[in-house]
């Protein structure tokens, strides 16, 4: 995988969503173009790459290589979610919510997990 195959791959996990639904989110009918986009086989037109980052709830800056706070690699208990049925709800769930709802959960789940 190149490295923006890995941005990818690693925001699509961190979104809790599959490759078919990114796909769907993209306007395609297959998952094998996002599949073949984190295997850098393909790459993403830059007309697309808004849309692609806004799917991935990240920034273009991030899936480019430019900013590295946007999101972080896969750790192996984010890979280890998409094989989980409970962490895909819960991501799929907190993906549907509004910014200032997202934070607001984070906030929580910080505070109930002793972090600041």
């Amino acid at each position: 995988m190149d490295d923006f195959g890995v941005r990818v791959r690693a925001a699509r996990v961190a979104a809790g969503l599959t490759q078919l639904e990114l796909a769907r989110a993209m306007g395609y009918s297959t998952r094998s173009t996002i599949s073949r986009i984190e295997s850098g086989d393909n790459q993403v037109p830059m007309d697309r790459l808004d849309a692609l980052a806004a799917a991935l709830r990240t920034t273009p800056a991030y899936l480019l290589g430019q900013d590295g706070a946007a999101a972080e690699p896969a750790a192996p208990q984010a890979a280890a979610q998409e094989d989980d049925p409970f962490l895909q709800e819960f991501w799929r769930c907190a993906m549907r919510l509004r910014r200032d709802q997202q934070e607001m959960l984070l906030r929580l789940m910080r505070e109930m997990g002793g972090q600041r």
